[in-house]
């Protein structure tokens, strides 16, 4: 395996959870009554293939030693963000209230352990920072 396909993969799984996360946000800001249903095809619209394949792409794939500690972190994050994505699908009916509180206890369990790794995600800084607070964030190459 080659730094650069490892290199991609991990940058290709920073912009889809990106992606994911901008969205979620948004649905979660604006679903009303009765919208549970558009709420629910427009994430699925976003997130797409996302936890089925890149997730698991990544998660799957050995790093070398240096990065190792990162793609554990990271993937314990994203299992989090998986499960608030598919309980956020599942809501029905009666249940939706219920469901849609499970998914926000998900979504804030995945995010709080993305929030330590968060410097070491150059893709995520958009989510974390508005722009003039973007220069105090430190990068890794």
């Amino acid at each position: 395996m080659t730094d650069h396909a490892a290199r991609s993969r991990f940058l290709a799984v920073q912009g889809g959870l990106l992606d994911f996360l901008r969205a979620y946000e948004n649905e979660q800001e604006r679903v009303c009554f009765g919208e549970g249903t558009a709420s629910q095809a427009r994430l699925r619209d976003t997130a797409g293939d996302f936890f089925d394949h890149r997730v698991e792409e990544y998660c799957l794939h050995a790093p070398a030693p240096e990065a190792r500690s990162i793609q554990v972190e990271l993937c314990a994050c994203l299992a989090d963000f998986a499960a608030a994505y598919r309980i956020y699908l599942g809501a029905r009916g009666t249940e939706w209230n219920r469901r849609m509180l499970d998914s926000r206890l998900a979504m804030a369990r995945g995010l709080e352990k993305l929030y330590p790794i968060r410097g070491q995600l150059p893709l995520l800084r958009d989510f974390w920072c508005l722009a003039p607070a973007r220069g105090d964030l430190r990068v890794p190459d």
